[in-house]
């Protein structure tokens, strides 16, 4: 009698998306967060906390990530016409309330392969394609360009650039 492997069916993935049902800290509207810009701001995008409950990418001035954006698909709204940026990205509009996950497993983009236990950074300073979006993920520092995830690290590895799973703060 052969033996037949079982192979278990993984759901797709996006950006944004919870990545397990382990505990899980999600901030959001009751915490007053939302988004000032008049810009999309990226599902599973890093991002940084400022005054006011302000919810932005992080830029030159960054020093720490407050936590990803959470794939919220109950905003209510058009998702074709009011959650797309100019790279076909979904995200929260702007102006309006967002979700972020400070604690928990998340499914987020990286640049680069990584192992499980990798240290996480955040691109704050557009590179060359294709590392060119701000809020992105990767193992490995790229000078002033990008800022630690101090209480993040990969807990799946990729052998290219591609969706992965972060954790916040459990590790």
């Amino acid at each position: 009698m052969s033996q037949t492997s079982v192979q278990y069916f993984q759901p797709p993935a996006f950006e944004g998306m919870l990545a397990t049902e382990a505990t899980h800290v999600i901030r959001g509207a009751s915490q007053e967060l939302y988004n000032p810009t008049d810009s999309v701001i990226a599902f599973g995008s890093g991002v940084e906390l400022k005054s006011g409950g302000q919810i932005v990418l992080p830029d030159t001035s960054t020093t720490a990530i407050y936590g990803v954006l959470f794939l919220n698909d109950q905003h209510g709204q058009d998702f074709r016409t009011v959650f797309l940026d100019n790279t076909d990205r979904p995200g929260y509009p702007g102006k309006s309330p967002v979700g972020v996950l400070t604690f928990g497993d998340i499914w987020v983009y990286t640049e680069e392969a990584v192992n499980d236990g990798d240290s996480v950074f955040v691109r704050k300073v557009a590179g060359t394609v294709p590392n060119n979006i701000v809020g992105r993920f990767r193992k490995t520092a790229d000078g002033a360009n990008t800022v630690a995830f101090a209480k993040a690290r990969f807990i799946s590895k990729t052998t290219s650039a591609g969706l992965v799973k972060i954790n916040i703060g459990g590790f």
